[in-house]
């Protein structure tokens, strides 16, 4: 298992993982209406479905970790990443609150 993980890449493997949980939760989404409203918060659904993309996402990292070069390259300063996590941080936060 783990040497066909390597041949197809993890990181495509991720990202088909993310795309394919995305597509499911929009479809649940749609498909749960009855007469235009939900039996349960669409707020609360949308928030468990980031916190397991955000953890499929970690398990990937911790499991590629050692095998792999560090996060970012060594001539990407240390303020771009900072950067880039605080505009995640304002995304998802934006997210929960549309």
């Amino acid at each position: 298992c783990h040497s066909a993980v390597r041949g197809i890449g993890v990181v495509t493997l991720a990202f088909g993982g993310l795309v394919i949980t995305n597509v499911c939760v929009l479809l649940f989404k749609e498909l749960s209406q009855i007469d235009g409203e939900y039996l349960y918060n669409p707020a609360s659904a949308l928030c468990m479905a980031e916190i397991g993309k955000f953890l499929v996402s970690c398990c990937v990292r911790i499991g590629t970790k050692a095998h792999y070069e560090p996060f970012l390259p060594k001539t990407v300063p240390v303020e771009l990443s900072w950067a880039a996590t605080g505009l995640a941080l304002l995304y998802a936060v934006y997210n929960q609150l549309t």
